[in-house]
């Protein structure tokens, strides 16, 4: 199992009793060339947990048909799972950050 992937499902075992209502924002952006990176580092995003249908890129009137550009985690219909989806990247949600330690 990659070690994201294992993250992933523990902090989502960890955090779905506590889930606020909108999800949480990743650091994932497809803004610029069309692909997903990690805005954090500029790397690719190798690992994901798309719900089905996504990323769907909707573009809608609520985003002046511009798109969804940024990767929300979260729970969707009543799912015990938590998954990604692609969103408009102005909306106000809890974020979650990576922190790197390093071994002496």
């Amino acid at each position: 199992m990659h070690h994201l992937q294992f993250y992933f499902m523990l902090l989502g075992t960890k955090i779905c009793l506590f889930f606020p209502l909108g999800g949480y924002w990743l650091s994932g952006t497809n803004l610029g060339n069309g692909e997903f990176y990690w805005a954090s580092t500029g790397t690719a995003v190798i690992y994901s947990k798309w719900l089905p249908n996504q990323p769907d890129n909707a573009k809608l009137q609520d985003n002046d048909f511009k798109g969804e550009n940024c990767i929300q985690w979260g729970i969707y219909n009543r799912s015990e799972n938590a998954a990604w989806n692609d969103l408009e990247c102005f909306h106000k949600l809890r974020y979650i950050c990576e922190e790197h330690q390093y071994c002496s």
